[in-house]
């Protein structure tokens, strides 16, 4: 007999396994591997901007994958496990290989039955949020996977920079929960810093982050990324000054990585959304 903790991991190990081969298999088969990579970063970050409005404001459902035992950071895990890869690798393959929409209307079936499963299993927990709506939401993110990676193939500007904000950004919520994960930070305001603060700020912090960032870099160019990790430190010890970033000592030695690492990561991004060919 499976335990609860056992059959939640399980369940959500078990759709990473389906979503996560339905990506290896659009990598495999597909040649378009730099425009299929810009698009699932952007499908993952209009996933992610879904769930920071229903899940980190209204707090419209609960996820209980029981992986972590703090149930609020498992509750977002779980987010990032159905936003960053359930969904976006089901978006991408239907769009790389131009499913139709009666078969992407049952894909989204799909969704709504693994919705009913969760919650039957206890393992999804509703509050004001319906399968209803996941059944009229999952369709919007299929059509709009399509018509990104479209014009991403066109080298749209408009796309280009916005696809290049989208991979920014998605990189630094990762990175930002993973230190979280490792109790190195919280955000917050006043003296005790709660969870619902942190992950209201945590993606504006990021969201500011990528903004700056499209609009510092310029591809190859070390100036740029000068003042891209200057502005990273200033902003950092700002937000710690003010007391909305609560870290200890050892922490920084992490968010200097941190901001090295997005240097990196970001230029890489610029100069792979600048070469659209």
């Amino acid at each position: 007999m499976f335990t609860n903790k056992k059959r939640n991991r399980w369940a959500f190990g078990l759709l990473c396994t389906i979503h996560g081969t339905l990506l290896l298999i659009t990598f495999i088969k597909k040649k378009d591997r730099k425009h299929l990579f810009i698009s699932l970063l952007s499908n993952i970050s209009f996933a992610y901007l879904f769930e920071y409005l229903v899940l980190n404001i209204f707090q419209a459902y609960k996820y209980k994958p029981k992986f972590l035992k703090n149930r609020k950071l498992d509750n977002i895990f779980g987010a990032i496990l159905s936003q960053a890869i359930f969904i976006p690798c089901t978006s991408l393959f239907l769009t790389a290989f131009q499913v139709k929409w009666r078969a992407k209307l049952f894909v989204s079936l799909y969704f709504v039955l693994v919705e009913l499963l969760f919650l039957r299993l206890k393992i999804y927990k509703l509050k004001w949020w319906s399968p209803f709506f996941t059944g009229l939401a999952i369709p919007i993110h299929f059509y709009l996977s399509d018509i990104w990676y479209k014009h991403i193939k066109r080298g749209t500007p408009f796309v280009k920079a916005v696809s290049l904000f989208n991979m920014i950004m998605v990189s630094s919520v990762n990175l930002l929960f993973l230190l979280v994960v490792l109790r190195k930070f919280r955000f917050g305001i006043g003296k005790v810093h709660t969870w619902y603060e942190h992950f209201i700020i945590a993606p504006l912090y990021s969201t500011i982050y990528a903004i700056v960032a499209v609009k510092t870099l310029k591809a190859g160019d070390w100036v740029s990324k000068g003042k891209l990790l200057a502005f990273s430190v200033i902003f950092h010890l700002v937000l710690k000054r003010i007391d909305v970033l609560k870290s200890n000592r050892e922490s920084r030695y992490f968010f200097m990585m941190l901001h090295f690492l997005m240097i990196l990561l970001s230029s890489f991004y610029k100069r792979l959304v600048d070469n659209h060919e």
